[in-house]
């Protein structure tokens, strides 16, 4: 079950799933379609957590428009074969101690294009937890039952999936409670699950391939300064 939480962050993004879900119901009272609905779901939380994306994207550029800098650092403090060990490991700190002045005087963090992106995954997290939760099922009065977790039993959406559906999640011709997993499904029936996925991930790829241009564009613009 989705919902057995007792931990101390259970308690904190609990409401969250609530809160998804009520907006997924809304949207689904708006239109009835399960996909379009939760299509609207994710783009409603991807617009949330737009701010968090574009700081992470800003500060990977700023990162990597300090990278000539980065890169004299590092071949000013190479260390040579006929070093000692000691002479070695002072290279090293002072490699790390003009690295840190650099990231200081510039207002730039190591971790600051790492840290946004992380703090996406709960919200994602939660959506995903959200939509699975819209089929589960559980025993009462030892008979397995359907049971959809966070959506309002007076919605119109609790009131599709249990009834009529009985579970399932129709939409343009599939199962959106289904996988490309699922038993029973024969190979043809994969395929538009597998179209799915073989689409996101190229979405995926196609936006990390941009990014990576946009960036490298503006570092070859402007190797030797960053934005405060």
């Amino acid at each position: 079950m989705l919902a057995s939480f007792t931990d101390p962050f259970s308690d904190l993004v609990h409401p969250l799933f609530w809160a998804f879900a009520w907006l997924l119901a809304e949207f689904y009272s708006l239109i009835p379609n399960y996909a379009v609905a939760i299509a609207l779901l994710t783009i409603a939380v991807m617009i949330v957590a737009f701010p968090i994306t574009r700081r992470g994207t800003r500060s990977m550029t700023r990162l990597q428009l300090l990278a000539p800098e980065l890169a004299s650092l590092q071949s000013r403090y190479r260390a040579k074969a006929d070093m000692t060990t000691a002479e070695r490991r002072e290279q090293r700190q002072q490699l790390n101690k003009e690295t840190s002045a650099l990231y200081k005087e510039q207002g730039i963090s190591p971790a600051a294009g790492c840290l946004p992106t992380l703090l996406q995954l709960p919200i994602f997290w939660i959506l995903y937890g959200t939509i699975r939760g819209l089929t589960h099922e559980m025993v009462i009065r030892a008979k397995l039952t359907l049971q959809p977790l966070y959506v309002s039993h007076v919605s119109r959406l609790y009131a599709s999936i249990v009834a009529p559906h009985h579970g399932l999640l129709p939409a343009f011709g599939i199962d959106l409670a289904d996988t490309a997993r699922t038993a029973g499904l024969s190979w043809p029936g994969r395929i538009p699950y597998l179209v799915v996925v073989v689409g996101a991930v190229a979405l995926q790829y196609l936006q990390t391939k941009l990014l990576n241009a946009r960036n490298s564009a503006v570092a070859r613009a402007n190797p030797r300064s960053s934005s405060r």
